[in-house]
């Protein structure tokens, strides 16, 4: 199949690549790509059909048709997050209305992104995959919506498990499976440099073509190069669904806006969570990057890596002194002075019994004291009456 090269825009340049793959009971390819420039900036949107063959290209094409009319109908006012999340989730209402009206099991999964100058918007269901390609990294930017995606998060199995469980291609979301369905779309913008490249791709890709292994084509080729290599390497090793990929390399940096500075900071550069191994199974395991009180996460380097190094070893800036550090500094000062004030108590009470028993019992014996040397090497003090 040939590749589909997209006029370049100011915010990136595409190619779209698909196959039906070579299994031959599924040369009619379900999948469909879509990169067009809207209202909100360019689209890129992946679906992979689901129900039969007639029933999943269906499926997909309405699911596509509906969320690029959505956002190309818009006056790109209000939020792109919003806009392309409120897109797909009608793209759920139409593909579910096939099952009520036409009584067809379809359904489709989708991974859309939408670049614009503030950023990168992310809205997806299912387990096409979208990745992001930044300086020598790669970093998975969605997460697999799948049975053992899920499983192996709670810990009932471990990764290597899954990899051959029988439920490893079972997903848990798919646009048209529920008349409701969570989109799960991210909160602020991805931030973007120029030459930052998107690769948005179904499972006929994912499940054969590793995560350094798409870096490096991308890295290497042009987009409508990197986009054959990459259905050609899953061709080689089976090509056992129908593959599509959408390689988009961004042509300038984003210009953070005042709330993507306020929710996630100044970032350094772009932004990522931890990657996904092929089949929606991390090859090793990785703490998230994403912090669920902030949402903030991890630049692409630090996802790989999964640590971070402070500015200083304490992680405050250097002649800063932490809070902790001036608590305890007072807490000190505080416990010493009660102990001073206990000791006068003490010494005082002391005075007062001895002058009572004094004119009690009169005068005691003057004493001298005597060290003697204790048996474990401690002095101690004895005293002897003369």
């Amino acid at each position: 199949m040939e590749t589909k090269v997209l006029p370049q825009t100011d915010v990136a340049r595409t190619a779209i690549h698909s196959h039906p793959g070579l299994d031959p009971d599924k040369q009619d390819n379900e999948d469909v790509a879509v990169s067009v420039a809207t209202p909100f900036g360019l689209l890129c949107l992946v679906c992979d059909g689901m129900g039969g063959h007639e029933n999943g290209r269906l499926a997909a094409e309405t699911a596509a048709n509906e969320v690029v009319a959505r956002l190309l109908h818009g006056t790109g006012e209000g939020e792109p997050a919003q806009a392309l999340g409120d897109a797909v989730r009608e793209a759920n209402t139409k593909v579910f209305s096939l099952s009520q009206h036409k009584r067809l099991r379809a359904g489709a999964t989708c991974v859309a992104i939408l670049i614009h100058e503030h950023g990168t918007e992310i809205a997806h269901a299912g387990d096409s995959r979208a990745y992001l390609v930044h300086r020598g990294t790669i970093a998975q930017v969605t997460r697999d919506h799948s049975k053992v995606r899920d499983m192996v998060d709670q810990g009932l199995i471990t990764p290597d498990e899954a990899r051959v469980h029988p439920d490893a291609n079972q997903i848990t979301r798919a646009l048209g499976i529920a008349e409701h369905i969570e989109i799960e779309v991210r909160e602020t913008p991805l931030p973007h440099l120029s030459g930052d490249v998107y690769v948005l791709c179904t499972d006929g890709l994912s499940d054969l073509v590793l995560p350094d292994e798409i870096m490096n084509i991308v890295m290497q080729s042009d987009e409508p190069e990197a986009a054959q290599r990459l259905v050609a390497l899953a061709l080689e090793r089976g090509g056992h669904d129908n593959t599509t990929v959408i390689v988009a390399r961004v042509q300038r940096d984003a210009v953070l806006s005042k709330s993507t500075v306020t929710a996630i900071g100044t970032p350094p550069p772009p932004q990522v969570t931890a990657p996904d191994a092929p089949r929606g199974i991390p090859t090793t395991e990785r703490p998230p990057a994403t912090t669920a009180a902030s949402g903030s996460v991890l630049p692409a380097n630090e996802a790989r890596s999964g640590s971070r190094t402070p500015a200083s070893p304490s992680g405050w800036d250097e002649g800063t002194e932490p809070p902790r550090a001036r608590r305890s500094k007072a807490t000190l000062a505080i416990g010493l002075l009660l102990a001073c004030v206990a000791v006068g108590i003490l010494v005082a009470l002391y005075v007062v019994i001895e002058r009572r028993h004094q004119r009690v019992q009169g005068p005691i014996p003057h004493a001298l004291p005597t060290v003697v040397p204790g048996a474990s090497g401690v002095e101690r003090v004895e005293l002897n009456p003369q």
